[in-house]
């Protein structure tokens, strides 16, 4: 994941100390609001054809005969995309750790799994961040963490460039299992 403009640990006394940058008008404040709705909903709809990808490869592995039983949506449907990831990471690893016909595939396979676990907390940060806790027009809220000394507020900021490489990182991590998958696969049945 590429290293992100992140204010970190920011106390509420802290915020309103920040030096803000001139003030907006409601026109332009419109504007970047719906530059981020259509972001994150392109962050979003590219996360869930990801999850789509994790979801056929989870069926995969339950079923490699591609039965489809209904049993294994099921079970997907109740897991959460880290689950899925952990599941076929594991899966994966099961075989390529033990059998030396796949030795080839290890850093490939490690390479997979910090994708697939990037992706998802890019997905969480544009889901779940607070839109409404804004400062200096790009600074996000992203995070609210609770610590022995007090709330602690972590901020991100959202440009353009970054928004464009969240987008390759989701689009390529699926890229990624897709290959991989394949690759395994036909060694399997090879």
């Amino acid at each position: 994941m590429r290293n992100r403009k992140l204010e970190s640990d920011f106390q509420l006394t802290e915020i309103f100390e920040i030096e803000t940058e001139s003030v907006i008008s409601d026109e332009e404040a419109t504007d970047i609001f719906i530059q981020r709705l259509y972001d994150i909903g392109w962050i979003i709809m590219l996360f869930n054809a990801l999850e789509g990808a994790v979801n056929s490869a989870v069926d995969k592995a339950l079923d490699p005969q591609e039965r489809r039983s209904e049993i294994n949506h099921l079970l997907i449907s109740e897991m959460n995309f880290s689950a899925k990831v952990s599941f076929i990471i594991r899966h994966y690893g099961m075989l390529i750790y033990n059998d030396y016909r796949f030795e080839e595939l290890i850093a490939e396979m490690e390479i997979l799994e910090k994708k697939l676990r990037d992706a998802g907390t890019i997905r969480n940060i544009y889901a779940h961040a607070n839109y409404g806790a804004t400062i200096n027009e790009k600074y996000i809220q992203v995070k609210t963490k609770a610590k022995r000394n007090g709330i602690f507020y972590d901020y991100m900021r959202f440009e353009k460039e970054d928004v464009k490489s969240d987008q390759e990182l989701i689009i390529n991590a699926r890229e990624s299992l897709e290959n991989f998958n394949e690759k395994f696969w036909n060694k399997i049945f090879m």
